[in-house]
């Protein structure tokens, strides 16, 4: 199995949009560095609804470690329901 640890968070969010755009044969957009408000890949539907995708490359972590950190950024984004 390859291992994704040498690539960097940049990279990591290119091949997530790459692996969303083979699967559902879609382009998914990628931003730049910087304050991204929790949009690391985003895709417009034909009918104007949007998908947002926040991805983490945490390395050497465990899944409930992964959800934490979704929940603790979906509350300082607001986003939490």
């Amino acid at each position: 199995m390859r291992s994704y640890e040498a690539l960097s968070d940049h990279d990591f969010e290119l091949f997530v949009a790459d692996l969303f755009g083979t699967v559902e044969n879609e382009r998914y957009e990628v931003f730049a560095r910087g304050p991204d408000l929790g949009i690391d890949l985003r895709h417009e539907h034909k009918n104007g609804t949007l998908d947002v995708i926040q991805c983490k490359h945490y390395i050497h972590s465990s899944m409930s470690d992964l959800r934490a950190a979704a929940r603790k950024e979906a509350h300082r984004l607001g986003t939490c329901q």
